[in-house]
């Protein structure tokens, strides 16, 4: 095997076991070629427990009972001052990262992942599984009660994206006039709350409120009354000079790089200096 050729250490195959997720089929073949037993679930290793419900209290209170035989879980003085651990070299630490925060931010790079690759097979996978909301920027929540911890959580962090991307506008068809940051920092329903209000196309996409019919094409928002000039007039300054390309897909910008493309040690930085642990 690969693990015993590159480290030199040899694996008791009649100790081992071998796990099933899923269905597989010819399993006992498979244990028969490694030459090990088949495993069953649940079971534990290491006094861990494997395969079983991790939201059941009873069971990790017998791990921690166990923590707490051997005094790992007692209170004790730290001889270590974590805030300068982790603390930039600049200020005098040594730039240590704080583990929880990198989690985020690394969970938080699959959800730009999936915002941005089109055909790759993994997006395909989760898209099939969860379905995408409109836009296709990312999956809709996941509520499904067993075998979803893992995309759950992915899930949960992309909402450190939120108020760090803006949308560069292609052919229109995926970001929302009204909803999405395309002009600016802010989303047009919050800079103009009163027309957003009165708007008959909350919804729409940029592609549904772009009158192309003229010459040079202009934006045409619809509203549900008559309304004073000087009203819309400040919408239209900001929109204007914004032009849709059909040539172009709209794409989703991170603001917190030069190249604006994510990077989870940009991420990292910003969770870090707000403490956000």
């Amino acid at each position: 095997m690969w693990f015993e050729t590159i480290s030199g250490l040899r694996i008791d195959l009649d100790k081992s076991e071998i796990f099933s997720i899923g269905r597989v089929e010819n399993l006992e073949a498979l244990a028969l070629e490694f030459g090990c037993k088949v495993g069953r679930l649940p079971t534990s290793y290491l006094g861990f427990p494997l395969g079983v419900q991790h939201k059941f209290m009873a069971i990790w209170d017998r791990v921690e009972e166990r923590f707490r035989k051997r005094g790992v879980l007692e209170k004790k003085p730290h001889l270590v001052k974590w805030d300068t651990v982790y603390s930039d070299k600049r200020k005098g630490g040594l730039g240590v990262r704080r583990l929880f925060t990198l989690n985020r931010a690394l969970l938080c790079k699959w959800n730009w992942r999936f915002a941005n690759e089109r055909e790759t097979f993994w997006k395909h996978v989760i898209s099939n599984k969860f379905e995408e909301e409109e836009g296709k920027w990312c999956t809709r929540e996941v509520r499904e009660g067993f075998g979803v911890g893992f995309w759950e959580e992915i899930k949960k962090e992309g909402s450190l994206l939120q108020y760090k991307v803006v949308f560069s506008m292609g052919d229109g068809r995926r970001v929302k006039f009204w909803k999405n940051k395309w002009c600016g920092n802010f989303a047009l329903c919050d800079s103009f709350p009163s027309l957003y209000v009165i708007a008959t196309s909350k919804k729409a996409w940029l592609v549904e409120l772009w009158d192309s019919s003229r010459e040079e094409g202009v934006w045409s928002p619809r509203f549900s009354r008559r309304f004073d000039d000087w009203e819309v007039e400040r919408l239209l300054v900001t929109i204007q000079g914004r032009r849709l390309n059909p040539n172009l897909e709209d794409r989703v910008l991170w603001k917190k790089t030069k190249d604006e493309i994510f990077s989870v040690k940009s991420l990292y930085s910003a969770l870090d200096s707000r403490s956000v642990i």
